[in-house]
């Protein structure tokens, strides 16, 4: 007995997601949790694009587009 199209598993599904910003990061989280396989490109050596941690008089601080 053969399965009907309506009946075969749909295709694993890959999906890349460009830049590892807050944007970036988030779709990846999304998509991650609906099942997805995920691949996160970067292009620096760190996630996080214009959000980051700085110091300033010995305190950390948020730097960043909105801080």
């Amino acid at each position: 007995m053969q399965r009907s199209h309506q009946d075969a598993d749909p295709p694993a599904r890959h999906v890349v997601v460009i830049g590892g910003g807050i944007a970036g990061l988030a779709a990846a989280h999304r998509l991650v949790a609906t099942g997805l396989r995920v691949t996160l490109l970067e292009a620096t050596d760190r996630l996080g694009g214009k959000l980051m941690t700085g110091e300033v008089a010995g305190v950390q601080v948020d730097l960043g587009a909105e801080s």
